[in-house]
């Protein structure tokens, strides 16, 4: 998967997440609402915080990935001579 594949869906979740906080405060703070209505919002939101914190993850493996070294094994023999043992 792309990095901007990931950022992409990164945004568009974040964005959900803030719509979704807005509805759920206001819920809470209406005299009308149902304690059972705002429970759903708030799992709701709890959902979408998961899906970002995997979607994170992703995006940092994918980062590291990308940054990772091919030059020479931690194991390789060392090539200046001052670092060899005789």
């Amino acid at each position: 998967m792309k990095v901007s594949e990931i950022e992409a869906q990164l945004s568009s979740l974040k964005a959900q997440k803030a719509s979704k906080v807005k509805e759920v405060r206001a819920l809470a703070m209406s005299d009308d609402s149902d304690t059972a209505d705002v429970q759903k919002g708030v799992a709701s939101v709890d959902d979408l915080q998961k899906q970002i914190d995997d979607l994170q993850a992703q995006l940092d493996a994918v980062k590291k990935a990308q940054g990772l070294s091919d030059d020479k094994p931690d194991d390789a023999e060392p090539t200046d001579k001052k670092d060899k043992l005789y």
